[in-house]
């Protein structure tokens, strides 16, 4: 994932919303890609139009006032 407009916070855990802790922090404009590896993250996004995830090689960005928290699997994302 990629900070694209600003900072924001991201939670990324495995499995589920009651899973391990893949990743819990700022990601910050100007970042270089934050690599969070699983089959299935369940991610909680602050401010999801600062952001864009690169699953396989596809960048795919979250638009304003969408869902905060999406499942990412191998084939993409989808809403929790």
């Amino acid at each position: 994932m990629i900070a694209l407009r600003g900072a924001t916070h991201v939670t990324a855990r495995r499995g589920g919303a009651s899973g391990d802790v893949a990743f819990d922090g700022t990601v910050q404009k100007g970042d270089g890609p934050v690599a969070i590896r699983g089959s299935r993250l369940w991610v909680q996004v602050d401010t999801p139009e600062n952001l864009r995830f690169i699953v396989k090689g596809h960048t795919r960005g979250l638009c304003p006032g969408t869902t905060r928290v999406i499942i990412v699997t191998p084939t993409g994302w989808r809403p929790a």
